[in-house]
């Protein structure tokens, strides 16, 4: 599961033999007007798995920790 690919990493992703690419977000609508058609000319299933809020949650929980970890060793640091 990553992000929907470009239509430069698609294409490798055709050339490698890929025939399943999952993301979590939907692809961007310029984007899915190519890519669409070509993962079905390919046979690519092409599907979303939408964050849950558990993991939303989940991460938002860690991004806070990684930052006050930075701040704790570095007072200097602005990472927000």
């Amino acid at each position: 599961v990553t992000m929907p690919p470009c239509k430069r990493c698609f294409m490798l992703l055709v050339a490698s033999g890929v025939k399943r690419i999952v993301t979590r977000k939907q692809m961007l609508q310029q984007e899915a007007k190519e890519i669409e058609p070509a993962a079905r000319r390919h046979e690519i299933s092409l599907e979303v798995v939408l964050d849950s809020e558990e993991r939303r949650r989940r991460l938002d929980e860690l991004g806070a920790a990684r930052t006050a970890k930075r701040r704790k060793t570095d007072p200097e640091s602005t990472a927000d």
